[in-house]
């Protein structure tokens, strides 16, 4: 081991402290953007599976749409295919559209009061409970009061995308909601479906929840598609396609699943990505590699002279920048949740996730120390005459 601590003691401490400081920088960096392009593909899954029953029995059924904001499907219909299946514990009717308020998009859902206690942990506080009797009144959360000054009694205009008409809403009440509802206008059935421009009997989604136990496949099978796919999975969303008088269904494991591929965005296309900036962006620790040796070459000579071979010096080297790595991983885990909660990132007011990876901050580090390696091993330790 005198080698290894003679090689270890011939590099300098500003060439410790630049490596950590680059490795930290760049893994943080590939981590932030992976996880906000993960964050980007899962949120029509947030926006879509009520958040507190992630882990039940749910199936969704959709229209074939580019989003769930486009989606339109005709709730009798729905409420046929499904009058007859045995555990079925509930059919809850929701309506999605984007509008703006104060020069930001925002998603406003409507659905009724007994379904909004159905699906949300709430609790009132400030002004009324959620109703569906009051038809120009719209809830929120106290986030969204926080954040846009507002308080019970105001008025807020809200400007729809799918109508050509502004609406002018009153402030009834503020809750306290669960995730997604706290980033959205909760309103009526009725106002919704108004400011989404459909009728009576149609809505976006609708969230069939299935008693334990209960086979996803007896409500794919009323819808008659097909179960082989979707049947080992914890959900599942049906898109139904209306033609003339006829109905087609097909079957997806996600919501992101569905409608990323009708934007031609599939999956695999998201894991490329992913994997290629990673690699692109981990190349630049090739530079890091280079720096080490550079930097420090005229003490490395030194052992080299006296009779310690290249190779032990570099193995030494390396196994130093496998030692950082090792010891920077959950520094670095931790850094980017705080700083990917700092930066703030949103989509039509929808915070990305800070859920970070594992396995692409595996490897994150992983890409990081072979191009660090490689650029150590690229640089000859004797300087060349």
């Amino acid at each position: 081991m005198e080698w290894f601590v003679k090689v270890a003691g011939n590099i300098r401490l500003s060439s410790y402290a630049l490596t950590l400081i680059s490795i930290m920088v760049l893994t943080t960096l590939v981590i932030i953007n992976i996880s906000v392009l993960h964050g980007f593909y899962n949120l029509y899954d947030e926006i879509t599976f009520p958040r507190n029953h992630v882990d039940s029995n749910i199936v969704v059924v959709s229209g074939y749409s580019m989003a769930p904001f486009t989606s339109v499907i005709n709730v009798d219909s729905v409420e046929d295919r499904l009058k007859d299946i045995k555990g079925v514990k509930r059919i809850v009717f929701e309506v999605l559209s984007i509008a703006s308020i104060n020069g930001s998009s925002i998603v406003v859902r409507g659905l009724t009061h007994n379904d909004l206690e159905y699906l949300v942990d709430y609790e009132v506080v400030m002004g009324d409970d959620f109703s569906d009797n009051c038809m120009y009144c719209v809830w929120i959360s106290r986030e969204l009061a926080n954040r846009y000054g507002l308080g019970v009694g105001d008025y807020v205009t809200v400007y729809s995308l799918f109508t050509s008409s502004p609406y002018v809403l009153r402030v009834r009440g503020i809750l306290d909601l669960d995730e997604p509802y706290s980033y959205e206008l909760i309103v009526p059935m009725g106002l919704a479906r108004v400011i989404r421009g459909i009728g009576e009997n149609k809505a976006s989604i609708a969230i069939v929840s299935l008693e334990p136990g209960v086979d996803k496949s007896v409500v794919l099978k009323s819808f008659r598609v097909s179960t082989e796919k979707i049947g080992q999975v914890e959900k599942a969303l049906i898109a139904l396609k209306y033609s003339k008088e006829e109905i087609s269904s097909s079957a997806y494991s996600s919501a992101a699943e569905f409608y990323m591929a009708r934007l031609g965005l599939h999956r695999d296309v998201f894991l490329v990505v992913s994997i290629s900036i990673t690699i692109l962006m981990t190349m630049g620790s090739y530079i890091v590699g280079n720096m080490i040796v550079l930097v420090n070459r005229d003490n490395l000579s030194i052992l080299y002279t006296i009779g310690l071979p290249k190779y032990r010096i570099k193995a030494v080297i390396i196994m130093l920048i496998l030692v950082m790595v090792i010891v920077l991983y959950p520094i670095v885990l931790y850094f980017s949740r705080y700083l990917h909660g700092v930066i703030g990132l949103r989509i039509i007011e929808y915070p990305l996730s800070r859920d970070i990876d594992l396995t692409q901050s595996f490897l994150a580090f992983l890409f990081t120390y072979i191009f660090t390696a490689i650029g150590v091993l690229a640089v000859d330790i004797v300087e060349e005459e």
